[in-house]
């Protein structure tokens, strides 16, 4: 990356030094660990159930780097967004438990260990943001906790181009990648992830990360292998059969915008980003994946079927009413008594834990816009693109949440502490709450 964070006159806060003794790198390795756990191993082979729910491997080795992480002595400088921001997560595992007590107490709950689960996870996803926070913000892990997050996706892409290469029933990827996480009658790919959901969501978060690598490497052959990669990650996309994934692609590519708004120096990268981003899809057109993508995105409100959302939301909306307006449905609770998820972030923390738990996540993502807003701010203010490209994954977050939760996933707290970190490192100064 040829724009590294910088120290700015108006003050980076460097956390550390740059020893490359052992006891400094053992964090960072600890937190790729994490990135390598959440993305290549969240997937139904490595889960496990309890008691209370269903567990992956990625679970396990999230709570081990908050037990590891949080004995050791760290000085933890936040911004007041980023305390707003891991208090409203762990407001949201709160809440969740509230919503459980009064409707233990008062009405029913149809399934008390997955809506425990489920607040525990909130819970969880702020200690690790937490805990990540004081690794990552820090020049040298910071780079490394990117290098980890691209290398995944290369690891993903490949899979992922495997599974393309067997729904076109192309020996010897079929059946060697025709795995069961497959859907959609066999064509719809999700490459190392449970189901094309978390899947769209990691490529769509990265490719800003791609694109932003594309605009500024310095040799030809960088340019092409990044271009490369952000054309796969689009073609994954459209092979993912995914409705939502089309909204999100816009967002991806913001540098580009950015950069033409900023500086006319690039102009002639943008054919060649463009040409193997959109034609690359347009050669597979034949298999149908562009085609199926635009028609789920057509009837992604539009359809009158069954289980069409606008009769999802209706009914949950209808059911939360009829339970409680204040404390809603239970945690993960409306599959139960709607029969479907919510299919809606929004709607779902709306309906499962009421006015309480949708006012919190409205504290949730307007302090991660305004983040937002000031990474872009900083950027035409002479900042890294890197602070664009990261400002690009808070609209990717909101706009997933339509039909999804993009908060519930495993990824979300490592894309929240790399949103931290960034802002941190770029803006620094300000409200800090320091524990030792």
């Amino acid at each position: 990356m040829r724009q590294n964070l910088q120290m700015a006159n108006k003050g980076y806060q460097k956390l550390g030094d740059e020893s490359n003794s052992l006891t400094e790198w053992i964090p960072i390795i600890l937190a790729g660990i994490l990135v390598v756990a959440v993305v290549i191993f969240d997937y139904d082979r490595f889960a496990f159930t309890t008691p209370i729910g269903r567990f992956v491997f990625a679970d396990v080795t999230m709570v081990l780097f908050v037990v590891v992480t949080a004995v050791t002595a760290f000085q933890v400088h936040l911004t007041r967004g980023g305390f707003i921001v891991i208090l409203s997560l762990l407001c949201l595992g709160i809440t969740g438990f509230f919503s459980i007590l009064y409707l233990i107490l008062v009405a029913e709950l149809p399934n008390v260990g997955r809506a425990v689960t489920d607040s525990i996870r909130y819970l969880l996803y702020g200690a690790v943001v937490f805990c990540l926070l004081p690794i990552i913000t820090h020049h040298r892990n910071w780079r490394i906790y990117i290098q980890v997050f691209v290398g995944c996706y290369i690891l993903v892409l490949l899979v992922a181009i495997s599974q393309s290469l067997a729904v076109l029933g192309i020996a010897p990827f079929d059946p060697l990648f025709r795995w069961e996480n497959i859907r959609g009658g066999g064509t719809r790919i999700a490459g190392t992830f449970r189901w094309q959901g978390p899947f769209v969501l990691y490529m769509g978060l990265m490719l800003p990360i791609l694109v932003t690598r594309t605009i500024t490497a310095t040799n030809r052959i960088l340019k092409v292998f990044y271009t490369g990669l952000v054309a796969g990650g689009v073609l994954s996309i459209f092979f993912s059969g995914s409705r939502i994934g089309l909204l999100i692609l816009p967002f991806a590519f913001l540098p580009v915008v950015a950069v033409a708004i900023r500086s006319r120096e690039l102009i002639s990268l943008y054919p060649l980003l463009f040409g193997g981003v959109l034609l690359v899809p347009l050669v597979y057109f034949e298999v149908g994946a562009v085609e199926r993508a635009i028609d789920q995105l057509y009837s992604l409100i539009t359809s009158p079927g069954e289980q069409s959302r606008v009769r999802i939301w209706r009914q949950a909306l209808s059911e939360m009413l009829d339970t409680s307006l204040f404390f809603g449905l239970g945690p993960r609770q409306t599959i139960y008594i709607v029969g479907t998820t919510p299919h809606s972030g929004y709607i779902g923390f709306l309906v499962e834990r009421g006015i309480f738990g949708l006012l919190v996540f409205v504290i949730l993502i307007v302090s991660l816009v305004r983040i937002a807003a000031q990474l872009i701010t900083s950027y035409f203010d002479d900042a890294p693109l890197m602070a664009l490209c990261v400002a690009s994954m808070v609209p990717i977050m909101l706009v997933y949440s339509i039909a999804n939760s993009a908060f519930t996933g495993r990824i979300a707290p490592l894309i929240v502490a790399l949103i931290l970190s960034t802002h941190q490192l770029i803006n620094g100064g300000g409200f800090h709450h320091t524990i030792e």
